[in-house]
């Protein structure tokens, strides 16, 4: 299956709420006081995604909340479906900004 359509159902799969989230993702969670409705919002606000080949995740760049930019990594198990490995605040770099225009 490509990377595209693997990505594409990962998305659909958050938006439904229908992902876990991996030990390393709840720590972050914690850490940084954010929730499963931060991982959806993200999903629904998606401005770039990639493959990362060396980690074997799908990697997604959208808002946490209004103006909170952020993301979080994924991957998706045929048997127990789409695991959210880690999330995380960031600043959009130039690159990103200019492909909400």
């Amino acid at each position: 299956m490509s990377h595209r359509l693997e990505s594409q159902k990962i998305l659909k799969a958050i938006l439904a709420n229908q992902f876990l989230l991996r030990d390393h993702a709840v720590q972050r969670s914690d850490e940084r006081a954010l929730s499963r409705q931060n991982v959806i919002h993200v999903a629904s606000t998606v401005i770039e995604w990639k493959w990362q080949e060396d980690k074997q995740t799908h990697w997604f760049i959208g808002f946490l909340e209004e103006g909170q930019p952020g993301g979080f990594t994924a991957i998706r198990d045929e048997v127990e479906g789409v695991w959210v490995v880690t999330l995380f605040k960031r600043k959009l770099t130039r690159r990103e900004k200019g492909l909400m225009k």
